[in-house]
């Protein structure tokens, strides 16, 4: 991106009960949803697709909004270039209880800057946290070049219908128990996948292990956790942030903490990586 371009990014959004998003919640959360043209920087090829009329569509296919969020944007003229991100759950899903539902993400942008994407998702209703399920679930990338409303519903319907495949993959993440060296080997992996090849420098890694709420403990001290436990507790330490990094040399007295995570391309990436990776220690543990 354009140096010369500011950006930030909000949260994700959902309602504190987790029930669907009306149109304006979603508006004063992510605007650019709502366009009606795309940034002049596009050639004649480019096909404006409004987000806005595609959510008519999935909530006639029985999608409805659960999570928004947005990139803001800003180039020195003052040209909005806006990056959304949607969560859409079924209905049928919806009014089933159950600890994880199948959700279709999908990430639109109208000034290029990425194509039209769908993916699956997972939310976990005891910590409204949203998982993005990795490579062995395919995501679907549309170029901005003539495709149409149908074809996406078509798509999501495909992803919804991953259910069972996604459901069997959390299942099998649940049956396959961790002794903790092998924890250690998971999280030093994930802690280079967010931070690189110097994350030893930065971070302890084995603080990351730390669970936020008793579902994700199912270990004592030092003893076995599931694949599914420990990829939680990891996978929330680095999304959402707050674990404690090490001092900077010369200021071994300022306490720092790794940052949220919240931009819509970062956080995606590494939730699918994350995800790969629990679902390569199921298959070669």
């Amino acid at each position: 991106m354009n140096m010369n371009t500011r950006t930030s990014t909000r949260e994700l959004y959902r309602n504190r009960d987790n029930s669907p998003l009306d149109r304006v919640q979603i508006r004063r959360v992510a605007p650019s949803v709502f366009a009606d043209r795309e940034d002049n920087s596009r050639s004649k090829k480019y096909r404006f697709v409004s987000s806005d009329s595609l959510l008519d569509q999935m909530e006639e296919a029985g999608f409805l909004v659960v999570g928004a969020q947005e990139q803001r944007s800003r180039k020195p003229d003052g040209t909005p270039i806006r990056k959304h991100l949607i969560r859409f759950a079924h209905r049928d899903v919806l009014e089933r209880t159950r600890n994880e539902r199948i959700e279709v993400v999908m990430i639109n942008s109208h000034n290029g800057s990425c194509s039209y994407q769908l993916m699956a998702g997972i939310f976990r209703l005891i910590c409204t946290n949203g998982l993005i399920v990795g490579a062995r679930i395919a995501a679907i990338n549309i170029r901005h070049m003539g495709h149409t409303g149908d074809e996406v519903i078509a798509t999501s319907l495909r992803l919804a219908s991953e259910t069972p495949r996604i459901m069997d993959d959390i299942l099998r993440m649940q049956g396959v128990e961790l002794p903790y060296r092998r924890q250690v080997d998971f999280v030093h992996e994930a802690a280079q996948l967010r931070m690189g090849d110097d994350y030893e420098d930065r971070i302890r890694p084995e603080a990351l292990l730390s669970p936020r709420r008793w579902n994700d403990i199912g270990f004592t001290a030092g003893g076995q956790a599931t694949v599914w436990q420990c990829f939680n507790r990891v996978q929330e330490n680095l999304i959402r942030g707050g674990a404690p990094l090490k001092p900077k040399e010369g200021d071994a007295y300022r306490r720092r903490s790794l940052r949220a995570l919240n931009g819509i391309d970062g956080n995606t990436r590494l939730n699918r990586e994350l995800w790969d990776l629990a679902d390569s220690y199921t298959l070669h543990n």
